[in-house]
């Protein structure tokens, strides 16, 4: 059974002879209801209190749900974004050893290019050797008849 303040102030005791002084009583009964007035509004401060904080503790889970979802997608994001950066970091790589083997092959052609053009100029070189010696040559040849011509005839136009 649950008493009020009004309860407790309303009590009425029987009177008998020997019986407990009723100022002393009514003190006491007051001072109880007062104190059951205290301990009510406490009780009442301390649900509202309570509802309130129950509401933080709410507003406090939820938010903590929301960072923890953050607090995911931000870990997921990352790996992601790692990921990528990878995937990406390979690709340049990989892009970057097919470039240098191919300006190793283009070289090498460019070598070999270079090669054949010198083998084919000291080929040319040779045949202008050979070449320009037979031309010196018959020169050579040439002035020497020519300066034999003008002796033979004198000669030949003496005998006459």
């Amino acid at each position: 059974m649950a008493l009020s303040p009004m309860d407790i102030r309303r009590q009425t005791f029987k009177r008998t002879f020997k019986g407990f002084d009723p100022d002393e009583v009514q003190a006491y009964l007051d001072m109880m209801a007062g104190r059951v007035e205290e301990f009510e509004r406490g009780k009442k401060d301390g649900e509202f209190e309570n509802a309130r904080l129950k509401g933080e503790l709410e507003k406090y889970e939820k938010l903590e749900k929301v960072l923890h979802d953050m607090l995911l997608q931000a870990q997921q994001s990352i790996e992601e974004t790692k990921k990528n950066a990878e995937k990406q970091a390979e690709l340049i790589v990989r892009e970057a050893e097919y470039r240098a083997t191919q300006s190793a092959a283009d070289a090498v052609q460019r070598l070999e290019a270079i090669n054949r053009d010198m083998a084919l100029l000291h080929e040319q070189k040779k045949t202008f050797i050979i070449k320009f010696r037979a031309l010196v040559k018959s020169q050579l040849e040439m002035l020497n008849v020519l300066e034999i011509e003008p002796e033979t005839q004198k000669q030949h136009g003496e005998a006459q």
